[in-house]
């Protein structure tokens, strides 16, 4: 039975929502630490360079990729920021939308791998290169993804300097396999419990930080991930904790936003989500999908009781 049924079924009439089921506080979190690092491609300023990603064979994560399936090119903008404090802002998330000066793109409509600058737009507005890429315009950082909305699905990056005295006109986008260090722990949490029959209503109104020891931000969190893995330890998940979703035997997702609430069987699938059952590994994750660093906000353990 739904919750929407259970709601209006209730006997006494009330609009109450059922009590949640699923709880996770800050204890059931997994502690996360890591940096991305930029390479950085020097180029001649105010001149029409080429940008290439013809030769990427793997993501920021390491996962095999096509270079064709590549859908947003970005070249962001931040005036009033060195290379140095972009990429610390990147990686504390203290990137504000005021630090971003202004930004242009491009849509690879033809699964293409490489563009011109001049190809690229502010808000379907033409770039003129010798006017934007100057050498006192700030700090620029390419970023390349497959999602189509600014921040989404990003697979590579690198900052993009015009140089005086720099001859280069050919931006080659470095592999960024390598870029993400890290460390993780799933062993050092406390699971979360379960009921072993669903429907499931999970909340996490009670955190407070998030894997990194900041501030829980419930704006940020946008999706929730479920993962079974049959044959899998939580040692092995944290050994391969980039692969996580494609170790998953069966995986979940749902979409949330301004919430810390939500109705687990609205999770979608390959089949339907039903219960935490006694067999296996499951995850269940809360994730920024538009922030920079890829890791879940949230990750814990879930064991079903009974």
């Amino acid at each position: 039975m739904t919750w929407m049924w259970m709601y209006l079924l209730a006997c006494d009439g009330s609009e109450k929502e059922p009590e949640p089921n699923l709880i996770v506080e800050d204890p059931n979190n997994y502690s996360f630490e890591g940096e991305i690092s930029f390479p950085d491609v020097a180029v001649a300023p105010a001149v029409d360079a080429q940008v290439d990603w013809s030769a990427i064979a793997r993501d920021i994560q390491c996962h095999d990729m096509d270079p064709s399936s590549i859908k947003t090119v970005a070249l962001l903008r931040f005036q009033n920021l060195d290379k140095e404090q972009t990429t610390q802002k990147i990686n504390n998330d203290s990137l504000r939308e005021d630090d971003l000066s202004n930004y242009i793109d491009w849509t690879n409509d033809a699964a293409a791998t490489s563009l011109m600058l001049s190809d690229m737009e502010f808000f379907g507005n033409p770039v003129h290169p010798e006017d934007y890429m100057l050498t006192d315009y700030g700090t620029f950082l390419l970023t390349l993804a497959t999602g189509d909305q600014l921040g989404t699905g990003i697979r590579a990056v690198s900052f993009i300097t015009p140089t005086t005295g720099e001859s280069n006109t050919l931006i080659t986008v470095p592999d960024p396999c390598g870029l993400l260090d890290y460390t993780v722990s799933l062993q050092s949490l406390t699971p979360t419990s379960a009921p072993a029959e669903g429907p499931y209503l999970m909340d996490w109104s009670a955190l407070t930080v998030d894997a990194r020891g900041k501030l829980f931000s419930d704006e940020a969190i946008d999706q929730i991930v479920v993962g079974h893995y049959n044959d899998l330890t939580v040692a092995d998940i944290e050994a391969q904790f980039l692969d996580l979703e494609l170790l998953a035997d069966e995986i979940w997702r749902m979409p949330v936003a301004n919430a810390t609430r939500a109705d687990l069987s609205l999770l979608e699938g390959d089949s339907p989500f039903t219960s935490f059952t006694a067999d296996g590994l499951w995850i269940l994750g809360l994730q920024c999908s538009v922030c920079a660093n890829p890791a879940p906000r949230f990750l814990t353990v879930v064991q079903p009781s009974g």
